[in-house]
Parts: structure tokens; C-alpha cells; sequence
């Protein structure tokens, strides 16, 4: 089958989403998958001084590039999302990168698409250019709330209004969400993990040194949707825990530490080294903040801690209360979440513990979100 990823996120850089380990996993079932992320334009030229900005705007120019089985391509557009997302004849005209992408395809063979697996709604015009196929939207976030862009429910109306796609939610408040904008038919399919390569034993690298007192971890994005208010509770509690924070600088984050010494911002960690990391800690953390996009959240790191066999203390919501996780505990303040970090790190970590969370873990594998997303398609393709 030739499928064909629309994505938010480019593959390469700091952060792996479900995309990416979908389009790898049906790339490894022998279907032929290009991945397509949102555009770069000259506007991005200001951002070149970052490794990734750069390696995207090189792949760009190369027409996409091989990256475990899949094809990687990051087209190109003549304006930004923001100098066109109020205008729909604007974003077909100067933002959707409709030829690029039939050069792309055909200059990598994909001369038709079986399958369309789209989580990027900016990409949605593409899908009228490429003939009939069969599309499923795959939401992964509360897309309006998160980015502060109420053009992302008109473009979701237009798309559950069109009937051409099958509705795949990584959420059931997401699922929701598309219900009110007059959704009939919406699966709900959480993210998945790649269960062996958190799973595996694994050597910490050399140029990662952690402390050798109780640890704490994070691994993931220190934006807006992240609260170190719930971070610094637990630190100023828990004197004798090392509370190490893996992602991006971002300083705002840094102002909120003041001087406590338990708290360590490790900057951004390779993927491949996640494994090491948390396989080294006694609690694995999720502090969300009070952001409107995290009702929604379908976050992949619960399981990705899980693999590796740590419980975890996150901030209620909604939707993680709704999974009944054993391993899982919800907090409804920074004070009981402090507690809770207390509490994980008082029991410890067994063997026995660690064999029962990860055995959780391992029904949420890629393959088997691969598996339901192709049955997902099979079956519209029946009707």
C-alpha cells in the first residue's frame, strides 16, 4: 500500500511523535510511506541558526530524504501560516505546497495514494490534489486551544463537514470535540510507545551525568502546557530528591526555580538516549499546567515512562483519569503532587513493580496502534 503521512512535526529533531513511529512501523510492514510535515518558507530563514532548522530546509531542497524506511519530506511554501490562516484562497494559493508535493511524489514513484493519515489540518487542501484515496484524520491535540488559532475548528468543521475522512481521536476529549462540530462516526486510539527500545537495558552515555541521590524525572517539552509551579512544590518538599528536567531550554522555565538546588535543567536530550535516562530515576513526572490544550492531551511519555518501568505522578485531567491506571497517580494540587512524588520514591522501584507497569505498557505498542489505524482504513474502503 502507498500511504502518505501529513504531519505537524518533522522528523529529526527533538521531539518523536506518533507520526513518526507509525510511518516507520508500516514502513517495516512493507507498505511504501512518504511523511510530509508542515512547510518551511522564507519567513523560517531567520530561524537557520538551529540544527534542525537547517537540516529541514536541506531536506526541503533535496526532495525528501530516507530516514528508517520512510521517505522525509518538508516542503516548501511562499508564506508563513500566519500571514494567511484567515483567508482560505490565500492558504491554497501561498501556503499549501501543492506542487511540491506532486514533484516529491513523483519523483519517489508514488505516482497514486492508498491512504492518507493526516494530523496536520494546515495540510488539508493537499488531500483535494492527489486524487481518490482513502483519508483518516487523526487528531492529536486540541489544535484551536493549543496554539491560540481558532482558524484550526473552521478548517476541523470543513473536514468532518466534507464525510471524507474516517475520525481517529488520540483522545476522548478530543473525540468530543469533533462530535460538536458535528462529528458522527470518531474512534478514540490513545498513543502508543516503542515498547522494546524503552523496555531494553540500556548504558547511560558518558556525556550525561546524573546525581546520585533519589531522582525525579521529565522528558518532554518545557512550554506553556508545563508547570514547574507543581515542580518547584515537589523540590521544596522533597530536599532529598533530585528533581532533573530533560527539554528544550526555555527561560521562562529557569526563572521559576529561584535557587533551589534539586532542580536541574539538562537541556535537550537525544531520543536515543530517553531510555538510559529514565531507566535510572524512581519516579517519572507530568506537571501540566492549567492550559486549555491538556484536556485534551493524549501524552506519549505515560507510556514511554511506563516501558521503563517507573510510576508516575501527573496533574489530573480528565482524560488520564478516565484510563485507571494503576501505575498512574493524579494529583488535584502542588501539594498533593509533592506528596505523591514522596510517596513513589518512599515504596521504590522492585523488579516486581517494574515487570507490572511495563507489562501495561507493552498492549500500547506501535504495532498494534499500526494495526488499528490500517483496520481503521480497510474497513472504509469496505463500505
Amino acid at each position: 500500500m502507498k500511504i502518505l503521512f501529513l504531519s505537524h512535526t518533522a522528523m529529526g529533531g527533538p521531539f518523536v511523535v506518533g507520526s513518526h513511529h507509525l510511518a516507520r512501523e508500516m514502513a517495516r510492514q512493507g507498505h511504501q510511506v512518504i511523511h510530509v510535515s508542515s512547510p518551511v518558507s522564507p519567513a523560517h530563514v531567520t530561524q537557520l541558526r538551529t540544527a534542525f532548522s537547517r537540516s529541514k530546509f536541506r531536506c526541503c531542497l533535496e526532495g525528501g530524504r530516507l530516514s528508517n524506511g520512510v521517505i522525509d519530506v518538508v516542503p516548501f511554501s511562499m508564506l508563513p501560516w500566519a500571514a494567511v490562516r484567515n483567508s482560505s484562497i490565500l492558504r491554497k494559493i501561498f501556503y499549501s505546497p501543492r506542487r511540491y508535493l506532486k514533484s516529491v511524489l513523483a519523483k519517489h514513484g508514488m505516482d497514486r495514494v492508498d491512504l492518507i493519515i493526516m494530523d496536520e489540518p494546515r495540510l488539508a487542501d493537499l488531500c483535494d490534489t492527489l486524487g481518490p484515496c482513502t483519508k483518516i484524520y487523526r487528531p492529536t491535540d486540541l489544535y484551536a486551544e493549543m496554539r491560540g488559532d481558532p482558524t484550526f475548528t473552521s478548517i476541523e468543521r470543513d473536514i468532518v463537514d466534507s464525510g471524507n475522512f474516517s475520525i481517529v481521536a488520540m483522545s476522548q476529549p478530543i473525540a468530543d470535540h469533533l462530535r460538536r462540530l458535528g462529528a458522527e462516526h470518531v474512534s478514540v486510539m490513545q498513543n502508543g510507545v516503542d515498547y522494546t527500545f524503552f523496555s531494553t537495558p540500556q548504558d547511560l552515555p558518558e556525556t550525561i551525568t546524573l546525581p546520585g541521590r533519589p531522582l525525579a524525572v521529565y522528558v518532554g517539552a518545557l512550554d506553556d502546557r508545563f508547570s514547574m509551579e507543581h515542580v518547584v512544590a515537589a523540590a521544596k518538599l522533597n530536599p532529598d530528591i533530585e528533581f532533573v528536567l530533560f527539554g528544550p531550554t526555555n527561560p521562562s522555565i529557569s526563572n521559576g526555580i529561584l535557587d533551589l538546588q534539586n532542580i536541574a535543567l539538562m537541556g535537550a536530550a537525544n531520543y536515543d538516549q530517553l531510555p538510559s535516562i529514565l531507566q535510572r530515576a524512581q519516579v517519572a513526572l507530568l506537571p501540566l499546567s492549567n492550559h486549555p490544550a491538556n484536556a485534551g492531551r493524549s501524552p506519549m511519555k505515560i507510556y514511554e515512562y511506563a516501558a521503563a518501568g517507573l510510576p508516575v505522578v501527573a496533574t489530573k485531567t480528565p482524560e488520564l483519569a478516565a484510563r485507571n491506571l494503576p501505575f498512574l497517580k493524579l494529583s488535584n494540587s502542588t501539594s498533593e503532587f509533592a506528596e505523591m512524588v514522596r510517596s513513589c520514591v518512599s515504596e521504590g522501584v522492585t523488579s516486581d513493580s517494574c515487570q507490572a507497569i511495563q507489562l501495561i505498557a507493552a498492549t500500547q505498542s506501535w504495532p498494534e496502534k499500526a494495526r488499528q489505524l490500517l483496520q481503521a482504513a480497510a474497513t472504509r474502503i469496505t463500505k
